[in-house]
């Protein structure tokens, strides 16, 4: 695949006049010598590693001193990449885990911009294909928040490779295409030349060959004017592999002899086997084998092919062709095993299934029947097996991305809840505020009226009409009290309805084939995540609401504690996954006479505590047991825990004013082991609670449904 790191960070300058740049440093204050450094460092960039890393420690020093945010992280992750082609891990990760710790004292968006962009490429090039679609992706965002169109471009473009080498080449042509835009606002050449000649390489592969001669035409006067031989011989050598494809053998061979001079040019040993192999199977095309054993023959001379495998296995293929034609099929049979040795070694399942078929096609010339039918017979199932690991990998990928990005999400929504928590206490205590108003009011009016009472003699008409008024308001109470009682009646089937139907269609659409696989998936688990959170709000509001108006009315019905408690695991599946969250359930399936509803609300409450209180990667243990009086479920985590007052509070009323994070600093109010507390009681049950700081809490309730 035509990737090259000079699409990753930093553009060479051109035209630097190094010693005068050197000079500088002797001239300009220490604060400005920092750009001087970045200069330099990026002039020796590819040129000279060493003097970049030199010059790369400098920029970083300065930068540090001087609060330089922005250059110092462009310095780490310069110095990062530079040890990456070094070879140089250690020092690369080392370098990385300082811009982390940098990015954590709050530096701008620029400077995050280029850290995740840098970690991006690294992890794209050492092929942690799902954690580099995140940190593109990062990047891609920030780019966008910043309106800095040359990452807009390169995020873009870095993107579609990860999509390209995972085969999603539908993908990757889109992100591709989506960068050539803003490639072209900063007139960032490279970053086109690799657009192109990538999407030229993805029409190729997918036999699409007039398309992809038209890119890689494109992709040749690009790098021609770049001077880029590397880029240069890669292009002319798949052009020229279009060209025998489509038959034009001619066009081929003069284009093949482009690609060995600029291969040449750069030293670039693979390159030439594969022109030099390319060209020996174009010259048998056109039936002249005494020119294609030239090149045969300078390969063997020339090269240690055993470096590269992929090359040697083409000229193995053409060492083959040959002896097919010199009739010599038995000689030509061995090459074809020989590359197919290396191809199972090296583990290329293409070009395993290529010389297979080229076995297949020995056989029959040396009428061995039975033998081509079992090639040909392997040529099938490896098809079909390669397609089942490709499509696996696929779907593995992009499951892992969607994973990655999910808790990315799920991390910034959790922000916002924290912020909009602060901003509902601020409101809380404005309305305090307004209560203690309220209650002065009532004093004074308390006041007026116990010294009209004492004035009754002498306002006696007055008083009359105050008590007339009097009993006008408390009617007038009396009809919004029962329109409050009314309006919770049709908030509890006609706001559930609409909810339950929201839920449902959520998860139809979840599983529908029309959804695509990136942003319409996310919104729509976005919304049956959050209606199913709703749908609990609301269950414990209205509950309560009963509770306090005595009208809970316990609905008895025959049900299965086992099937209740799968539909508890199924409730909390998502919400569990986000912490790695392990839900252990198990007892006897007992039935019992019970309001399925609030059993539900009660396991609802307490399950949710203990994964939100729980530190990933744990466990939470849920376990029943049947007794003479009724049935006890036990859910038991070992999470954050709770102190000894904290357990009395929650027993009492303040329990429902209580407020602890979770372990991942989710907010907790203790209003849902109050509401079951209450609903048990009303019922006959009880809740027990054990509870110790920092090793978990065991929550006990006892049923009276035998």
């Amino acid at each position: 695949m035509l990737i090259a790191l000079g699409t990753l960070l930093c553009l060479q300058l051109k035209g630097v006049n190094v010693d005068s740049l050197k000079n500088q440093l002797n001239v300009v204050e220490s604060i400005d010598k920092t750009v001087v450094y970045e200069k330099l460092m990026q002039h020796y960039y590819y040129k000279k590693p060493d003097s970049a890393i030199h010059y790369g420690y400098l920029l970083a020093a300065n930068a540090e001193v001087f609060h330089q945010d922005s250059l110092h992280m462009r310095a780490l992750v310069s110095l990062a990449l530079v040890y990456h082609l070094k070879g140089d891990s250690d020092r690369c990760e080392a370098l990385f885990a300082a811009g982390d710790s940098l990015a954590k004292t709050g530096v701008s968006k620029k400077a995050l911009l280029q850290q995740n962009f840098s970690k991006g490429v690294i992890k794209l090039y050492t092929t942690k294909l799902d954690s580099a679609l995140l940190y593109l992706n990062r990047s891609l965002s920030l780019a966008k928040e910043l309106g800095d169109d040359q990452f807009i471009g390169r995020s873009l473009l870095n993107i579609g490779t990860v999509y390209w080498i995972n085969g999603h080449n539908n993908l990757a042509i889109e992100n591709y295409k989506n960068s050539v835009d803003f490639l072209d606002k900063v007139d960032d050449k490279r970053g086109m030349l690799y657009v192109l000649a990538n999407i030229a390489n993805i029409f190729k592969l997918k036999k699409e060959m007039k398309l992809a001669l038209e890119y890689f035409n494109e992709a040749y006067d690009l790098a021609n004017k770049l001077s880029d031989n590397v880029m240069l011989g890669n292009v002319l050598n798949n052009k020229a592999a279009v060209l025998s494809y489509l038959r034009r053998y001619d066009e081929a061979l003069s284009v093949i002899d482009q690609a060995i001079t600029a291969y040449k040019l750069t030293n670039n040993s693979k390159g030439l086997i594969q022109a030099h192999s390319n060209k020996a199977d174009y010259l048998m095309a056109i039936n002249k084998p005494d020119s294609a054993v030239h090149y045969i023959e300078l390969i063997e001379k020339s090269y240690d092919l055993n470096e590269f495998p992929r090359a040697k296995i083409n000229f193995l293929e053409a060492k083959a062709d040959y002896s097919r034609y010199l009739k010599q099929h038995q000689q030509a049979k061995k090459y074809h095993l020989e590359a197919l040795q290396i191809a199972i070694d090296y583990k290329l399942d293409n070009a395993r299934l290529n010389m297979t078929n080229e076995l297949a096609a020995d056989a029959r010339l040396l009428e061995k029947w039975k033998e081509a039918s079992l090639y040909a017979e392997e040529v099938i199932s490896l098809k079909d097996s390669i397609y089942d690991i490709k499509k696996v990998e696929e779907l593995t990928f992009l499951q892992k991305a969607f994973e990655l990005m999910k808790h990315e999400k799920e991390a910034q929504l959790l922000k916002t809840q924290q912020q909009l928590l602060k901003m509902e206490l601020v409101n809380e205590k404005r309305s305090t505020a307004v209560s203690v108003l309220i209650t002065l009011f009532l004093l004074i009016l308390v006041i007026i009226v116990f010294i009209a009472f004492l004035n009754y003699r002498k306002q006696k008409l007055a008083l009359a009409n105050v008590n007339k008024q009097l009993l006008q308001r408390n009617n007038e109470l009396l009809e919004a009290n029962r329109i409050k009682n009314q309006l919770f009646s049709v908030l509890s089937h006609d706001l559930k309805s609409p909810l339950s139907s929201i839920i449902s269609l959520a998860s139809i659409m979840e599983q529908s084939p029309t959804i695509s696989e990136k942003d319409d998936v996310k919104l729509v688990q976005a919304v049956a995540e959050s209606s199913n959170l709703l749908m609990a709000f609301i269950d414990n509001t209205l509950l309560w609401f009963k509770k306090v108006h005595n009208n809970l009315g316990l609905k008895k019905q025959n049900i299965s504690i086992a099937e209740v408690m799968k539909e508890v695991e199924v409730w909390f599946s998502s919400f569990s996954r986000v912490k790695n969250v392990d839900l252990k359930i198990s007892g006897d399936d007992y039935r019992i006479q019970y309001d399925k509803n609030i059993l539900m609300v009660l396991m609802r409450n307490i399950v949710s505590n203990a994964i939100k209180y729980s530190h990933p990667d744990n466990s939470i243990e849920i376990n029943w047991t049947k007794n003479a009086e009724g049935i006890i479920i036990m859910v038991k985590d070992k999470g954050v825990g709770m102190n000894a007052q904290q357990v009395e509070k929650l027993n009492s009323e303040t329990g429902m004013h209580i407020f602890k994070q979770g372990s991942a600093n989710e907010i907790g109010t203790g209003f849902g082991l109050y509401l079951c507390k209450e609903l048990l009681e009303s019922a006959g049950g009880a809740l027990k609670i054990k509870s110790e700081e920092g090793k978990g809490t065991e929550i006990s309730i006892f049923i009276n449904a035998i």
